[in-house]
């Protein structure tokens, strides 16, 4: 038997009926409350991405530029060896003609 209250008026309310209707309105409050919570979470997850997604092409531009790096350095090895390789042979190309200088002047 449903529970009756009545009001001043004199009209009678279903006091079940009427904690069903609270409890249905109080569910679809939490349930639109999940929902905005869950369109809150998947837009940071989305801005989460994104920011990886940032990262990631810039981790590639430093590997790029790290790459690049490493070219240009061993292009400078190569010309630093070439350059002292070539100084060398001209300071035994000096030492040479210096003996052969000090043995016309003996002679």
């Amino acid at each position: 038997m449903a529970r009756q209250i009545f009001i001043n008026s004199g009209n009678s309310i279903d006091v079940d009926r009427a904690s069903n209707d609270n409890q249905e309105f109080n569910l679809t409050a939490e349930i639109g409350l999940y929902s905005d919570n869950m369109k809150t979470m998947a837009s940071k997850f989305s801005d989460l991405a994104d920011t990886a997604q940032n990262c990631k092409v810039k981790i590639q531009q430093c590997r790029e530029d790290g790459l690049e790096m490493l070219q240009h350095s061993k292009d400078l090895g190569t010309r630093c060896r070439s350059a002292w390789e070539s100084e060398s042979i001209a300071k035994m190309v000096e030492q040479r003609d210096a003996i052969i200088r000090q043995r016309l002047e003996r002679k």
